[in-house]
């Protein structure tokens, strides 16, 4: 019901000032909440339209994409962002996510290698890179990623069961599900 009212006051303000640009990202973000998928996407346009370089859109219609599972293009909204802003950390993860969905890891490693280099105790990312890893079958690197994140955060129970997942009897691994 909240998202409805506010909905109810955006569009009474858009119907004033029909092309505010912060009110159509603003529309767009509650029709993103409710899954209105289409509805967010053409706010998003309006909005670009108006202010070409908002790096908030920018995400946000990435973002909107990728809920919709169009990965290839949520990634040229990622990428049109990072023109603008290469250090967004956000927009690098976001893309190195596209990236490991698209099973385009190569593409994935180098977005979370630049974010690491970054945050170098980003536990999100390395959780992200070692899971790229496994994909490869790069294992060793993998648990490398996963007992760093131990180090950082040594109560964490996921990343234990992964360890324990994936185990070397020296020159072989063995993944245990």
């Amino acid at each position: 019901m909240f998202y409805y009212n506010k909905l109810n006051y955006f569009n009474k303000s858009l119907e004033i000032d029909p092309n505010n640009a912060e009110l159509l990202r603003t529309r767009g973000e509650e029709y993103k909440q409710l899954k209105k998928y289409n509805e967010a996407l053409t706010d998003f346009n309006k909005s670009l339209e108006i202010r070409p370089y908002s790096v908030h859109v920018l995400r946000l219609r990435g973002e909107t994409y990728q809920e919709l599972e169009k990965y290839n293009k949520a990634l040229i909204y990622f990428n049109n962002l990072l023109e603008l802003e290469p250090n967004n950390t956000l927009a690098l993860r976001l893309q190195g996510e596209t990236y490991l969905r698209l099973e385009k890891y190569n593409e994935t490693l180098i977005d979370f290698n630049n974010l690491l280099e970054k945050e170098r105790n980003n536990t999100l990312t390395l959780r992200l890179r070692g899971e790229t890893y496994q994909k490869l079958e790069k294992y060793n690197e993998a648990l490398i990623d996963l007992n760093k994140i131990l180090e950082i955060n040594p109560d964490d129970i996921l990343i234990s069961r992964d360890i324990h997942l994936i185990e070397s009897d020296g020159n072989h691994f063995i993944i245990r599900l």
